[in-house]
């Protein structure tokens, strides 16, 4: 009974190897196929193996998503990129003070811009 548990363990963690290895494979096939499309080149080993996690991080995150919501992520040019690195290249540098759409949104939220909280307050109002 030992040398059956024995087995069946060594077989359990052979087999999560196994699955480990071919998804680190599928990952690598769509890491290749990434850089081709958006030709993406990696001066060394070490870049190679950062972009090549990240972009593994982002596909579990996208999968992740699209198994949970009715709308779908996808791979693009930035799935190389974290989120931090991501908002440093093309984050938004203005303050929130000096954005225009922010200043929108305060006053909107001031005037109760909301239609179905209007439409609560007065039916017969159309805006």
């Amino acid at each position: 009974m030992a040398l059956t548990f024995g087995l069946s363990a060594l077989y359990i963690s052979r087999l999560k190897y196994d699955l480990k290895a071919s998804e680190n494979e599928d990952h690598l096939e769509h890491f290749t196929e990434f850089a081709a499309k958006f030709n993406k080149n990696f001066g060394d080993s070490e870049e190679f193996q950062k972009r090549f996690d990240t972009f593994k991080n982002n596909l579990r995150h996208v999968e992740e998503h699209n198994s949970k919501n009715g709308f779908k992520l996808g791979v693009n040019m930035f799935s190389d990129l974290s989120e931090e690195e991501f908002l440093d290249i093309y984050g938004n540098k203005e303050t929130e003070n000096d954005h225009p759409i922010v200043e929108r949104s305060s006053r909107r939220s001031q005037t109760n811009d909301n239609p179905q909280e209007r439409w609560e307050e007065d039916p017969e109002r159309v805006a």
